[in-house]
């Protein structure tokens, strides 16, 4: 044993300590030399330049790439206006004849310009409130197919849609009404119609606006639109949407994660502020008030780069202002300009200069490999009583106690005095887990970690059960190598039992792990509770599942459905009750197991309503099924899914004894979930009433309650 004088007196004499001492000197004399190099050759400050020229190329590639869509390709409309002009020029008996006349022009440039709508408003005075026109939409113009399902009408006759077998939208309307909202689309290019006949000049952009208070905000390019003889016959343009606008101003241009990313601000003149009129994203909204003009200051002029000043982080903001290029010089719009910003923090904009700067701190690991390379003189000097007390060490058993002799080095001596203890408590604690494991019976592993031993003990069986490949009886393991093993292990812990892992999913396996702690010692068992697990899965599938069908049952279907409707987000869904046509004369004719068969096949169709994220099936009895849908944008959406549903209804028949070919027959009632405040059975009652009007009214269809 050594006393704290002894301590004190041999520190000097140890091998750490002269080592540290040489490494600490040559440490402080690079990392000085190494700053220097840095500061005096100016690395620092080029790295940061190139960070800001980075900056600003891909906000230009982005502003590029954004002018050519806005100039080429959504105000190519040239070929279209001359036939449409063509058009106007002659004689219809009304103007929804000629509105009809021109509709697959329009539906073509809605094509060829892949904007999100294209209109025609016939006017030729601003005195009215109302105009005759026709306006369509395509929600998601890049998935453009061969028919015109995917087209809304949202202005115009209802005779033209059902012709043209096109739906209503929504916010369909017969006319365009002009409201203060919705003017200068209309209003501004027409006013300029004098100007010129030529309509390519008096284009106008217009700032985001809506059509009507429940519409999408969109922006629109309009220009008036002559017959042939160079009459003012209305306005003609193409609309985008900002949702799918701001498809095309990705945040991870910018930055991969937490990217504030674009947004567009308008000048109605050179003099006036930038007023930011699209954001994309709510991070801009939480961090910056879009309602007031930006407060720019500039830090290089050449590039036209900026300081965000109104904000609320407490970072530094950069912004990259760029101006689209829109209108032609001597346009009726020229002066009013659009700009394209992209904003970036400034810890990420300069973190690669940061990694520089961190550079210095790499210097004093460089340093240590010399201070190491230095002390290997000094380890070949005191390396001899080492390498013999390592080599007795190595030949000692893993199951028997060592004795080491002094090697007069402090810290050897302590250091092997440490491994006698461990090595003892490592042999005490293998009997006893040993014991333990011995007398029972069942799939059962244990390890035990000590605070003061680098590796862990762990039974002959454990790495079996944990499974991993079969390892020695009794093993000792690296505590580090072990932790990682654990790590994985609970990372697959079932949602529903705690303590309990999901390891294997062929054949299915779990596991339990059980642990115990006390100041020095963590002792762990695992046992293979596989069997516990498939047990109780069988019991809840019996509970819950219906025997034919293997839905859920009238019982569990209500419960998921009260936990969806409470917990979820259920802003767009629909519970739906369908009830199978026909299943009686199916039984009287060809029996009851066909009715079975009938059933499930009935089963088979529903579950093309949707997949296993938005759709909850249900049996409430022998033909009665409640379906829920969730998980969609818009009630469209789901209508378009049932639709599908029919059609495949009527594609896929079913064979019956004797050559018979039978559809399958449905009929359906659906409720829309609107309210929090309605209950389970009021929803059943509404959807089963709307399912009677249907088995009344329109078998082998659905209505949907009122």
């Amino acid at each position: 044993m050594y006393t704290k004088n002894d301590i004190v007196t041999n520190k000097t004499k140890s091998i750490v300590f002269k080592l540290t001492t040489f490494a600490i000197v040559i440490i402080i004399l690079q990392t000085f030399f190494f700053s220097a190099s840095l500061v005096l050759g100016g690395v620092l400050k080029e790295s940061r330049n190139n960070a800001l020229k980075s900056f600003d190329e891909t906000v230009i590639s982005r502003k590029s790439y954004l002018e050519r869509e806005m100039k080429n390709s959504w105000t190519n409309l040239q070929p279209f206006t001359e036939q449409i002009s063509e058009k106007l020029s002659n004689e219809f008996g009304s103007d929804e004849s000629l509105l009809f006349d021109v509709s697959d022009t329009l539906i073509d440039m809605l094509r060829s310009t892949r904007a999100t709508g294209v209109y025609l408003i016939l006017g030729n005075d601003l005195s009215q409130e109302k105009y005759q026109a026709l306006y369509f939409r395509d929600y998601d113009p890049l998935s453009n197919n061969y028919s015109n399902d995917d087209i809304y009408t949202i202005i115009g006759p209802s005779d033209i849609s059902e012709n043209l077998k096109i739906p209503l939208d929504q916010t369909w309307k017969y006319n365009y009404e002009i409201t203060e909202a919705n003017r200068d689309f209309f209003i501004r290019p027409y006013s300029k119609n004098h100007l010129t006949k030529d309509s390519n000049l008096l284009g106008y952009w217009s700032k985001p606006f809506r059509l009507s208070p429940n519409d999408l905000d969109i922006i629109t390019y309009s220009m008036p639109i002559f017959d042939k003889d160079k009459n003012l016959r209305g306005v003609i343009g193409i609309e985008i949407t900002l949702n799918y606008f701001v498809q095309l101003l990705p945040a991870t241009d910018l930055q991969p994660q937490d990217s504030l990313g674009y947004m567009l601000a308008y000048k109605k003149s050179e003099k006036d502020d930038l007023m930011p009129v699209i954001s994309v994203g709510a991070f801009q909204k939480r961090i910056m008030n879009l309602e007031s003009p930006l407060k720019l200051d500039n830090i290089d002029n050449d590039r036209g780069i900026y300081i965000l000043k109104d904000h609320n982080m407490k970072k530094e903001i950069y912004a990259s202002v760029k101006k689209i290029g829109l209108y032609r010089n001597n346009t009726p719009f020229e002066s009013e300009s659009w700009y394209l910003i992209g904003l970036m923090r400034e810890d990420y904009i300069f973190k690669h200069a940061k990694k520089i700067q961190s550079i210095i701190l790499l210097s004093f690991g460089i340093s240590l490999i010399a201070g190491i390379l230095g002390s290997i003189y000094f380890s070949f000097k005191f390396s001899k009583p080492i390498i013999k007390l390592a080599d007795k060490v190595r030949i000692s058993g893993k199951n028997k106690k060592i004795s080491l002799d002094s090697t007069g080095l402090r810290e050897v001596d302590e250091l092997a005095k440490a491994m006698e203890l461990a090595k003892d408590d490592m042999l005490k604690s293998a009997s006893r887990l040993s014991g333990i494991i011995q007398m029972l019976d069942v799939p059962i592993g244990a390890f035990e970690i000590s605070s003061t031993s680098k590796e862990v003990f762990v039974t002959d069986n454990l790495f079996s059960i944990m499974g991993i490949a079969e390892e020695d009886a009794y093993k000792y393991i690296n505590k580090g190598d072990f932790q990682k093993i654990l790590d994985v292990i609970y990372s697959f812990e079932d949602p529903n039992e705690k303590g309990i892992y999901k390891i294997e999913d062929w054949p299915l396996k779990w596991i339990k792990i059980d642990i115990s702690k006390n100041d020095n010692t963590t002792t762990g068992v695992i046992r293979d509770v596989t069997k516990e697990m498939l047990e109780k899965i069988q019991i809840q599938n019996e509970r819950d599942l219906d025997p034919l069908t293997k839905l859920y049952n009238r019982r569990a279907f209500q419960q998921i459905f009260e936990h969806k409707y409470q917990e979820a987000n259920l802003e767009v869904a629909a519970l739906m009750m369908f009830d199978l046509d026909n299943l009686k004369f199916i039984n009287d004719t060809y029996g009851h197991k066909w009715g079975d068969i009938y059933i499930v096949e009935s089963v088979n169709r529903l579950r093309s309503l949707g997949n296993s994220e938005n759709l909850v099936l249900g049996r409430r009895s022998g033909d009665e099924f409640a379906v829920l849908v969730f998980g969609y944008s818009s009630r469209n959406e789901i209508i378009k899914e049932i639709d599908r549903f029919y059609e495949y209804l009527k594609r896929s028949p079913l064979e019956f004894p004797g050559g018979d070919i039978r559809e399958i027959g449905i009929s359906g009632g659906i409720v829309w979930l609107e309210s929090k405040g309605m209950d389970y059975d009021e929803m059943i009652h509404m959807a089963d009433s709307a399912l009677y009007r249907a088995k009344n009214n329109n078998k082998g269809g659905y209505e949907i309650s009122q």
